[in-house]
């Protein structure tokens, strides 16, 4: 009975990502954007004839010493990443920092790689085992 109910949750889960919406063009909610891990924008505004011309509109200063492997989420004009103690949301137009959540670690903070979205919640694992 066990095996039986393993395998229907695991055609659930398998069916619900395969339905999945795709993101709004100007979303990257997950790495390589999509469940398919394409890597590919749909956006049109930047091509090979502009792409030398763009500046620098923004940037955002992380107030620690800490090497960034984080990869970064949008949504809606929102940035998340991540640090090994802290969770990061910054407004991708203006890079004003909207919110930061600190989880203070037992031991050494190790490597993170970010955030994972699914509806309106933002979910993230420290080394110590907590989620977020």
């Amino acid at each position: 009975m066990i095996a039986r109910s393993f395998v229907v949750v695991a055609c659930l889960a398998t069916a619900s990502l395969a339905f999945a919406q795709t993101p709004a063009p100007a979303d990257w909610p997950m790495y390589s954007r999509d469940y398919q891990s394409t890597g590919y924008s749909p956006l049109t505004s930047i091509n090979p004839s502009n792409v030398s011309k763009l500046k620098q509109v923004c940037s955002y200063e992380i107030p620690e010493t800490v090497t960034f492997e984080s990869s970064v989420v949008t949504i809606a004009g929102i940035m998340y990443f991540t640090t090994p103690e802290y969770t990061y949301a910054i407004d991708a137009g203006t890079c004003a920092l909207k919110w930061r959540v600190h989880h203070e670690m037992k031991g050494p903070a190790g490597i993170v790689r970010g955030v994972a979205i699914s509806g309106t919640r933002l979910f993230r694992g420290f080394r110590d085992g907590t989620m977020a």
